[in-house]
């Protein structure tokens, strides 16, 4: 038995290394600027969290914050990290082992209400925070101006909702993955 769990940690282990790097790869596919922003990215971060858990799947997304930093060669601010490893935490408690169905109404609303919290916390807020805060002599005015315009980014709560709903269930068919995913689900 204890070779069995040996062996499935080790799969576990690399499909969070796959995800981790397709997290990478996702999070250049963006669209827009550092205000409005429309990428991928979400799909990687949402099965990180389904597979890792709230702790791992934070830590997993601090990797992949200044991994993604240092190979983009961009400025490092910590501002980023520190919400990156909250989103980890957020997807984490939202879909940790959480089954899906896409004929559900209920777990349409759950997913839309989980994506609009994350949103509304991480882009809407802390990263509005961070910018300021890496805007010479910026102040609270020139926080609002800028979450001001950073509230439209809640448009793209329903969008992330369908594109989620149809990507986890279907993932969630397939044993392999699926096993991984909703492990002793309820």
């Amino acid at each position: 038995m204890k070779n069995f769990t040996t062996k499935n940690e080790l799969q576990r282990l690399v499909l969070l290394a796959f995800l981790l790097a397709l997290q990478l790869v996702l999070s250049r596919l963006a669209i827009g600027n550092s205000f409005f922003r429309l990428s991928p990215v979400f799909i990687a971060n949402a099965l990180i969290g389904m597979i890792a858990g709230p702790l791992w799947g934070g830590v997993l997304l601090m990797i992949g914050d200044i991994l993604g930093a240092i190979l983009s060669g961009v400025t490092y601010f910590p501002g980023f990290t520190i919400s990156a490893f909250f989103v980890g935490i957020l997807y984490g408690v939202f879909f940790y082992k959480k089954r899906l169905d896409i004929k559900n109404k209920k777990h349409w609303f759950f997913v839309f209400m989980a994506i609009a919290t994350i949103m509304l916390i991480d882009s809407t807020f802390f990263n509005t925070l961070w910018i300021t805060l890496m805007i010479p002599n910026s102040n609270f005015s020139t926080f609002m101006t800028l979450l001001s315009g950073r509230v439209l980014l809640l448009l793209q709560v329903p969008l992330e909702t369908c594109i989620l709903m149809f990507i986890i269930p279907t993932l969630q068919s397939i044993k392999p993955i699926g096993t991984f995913i909703t492990e002793h689900s309820k």
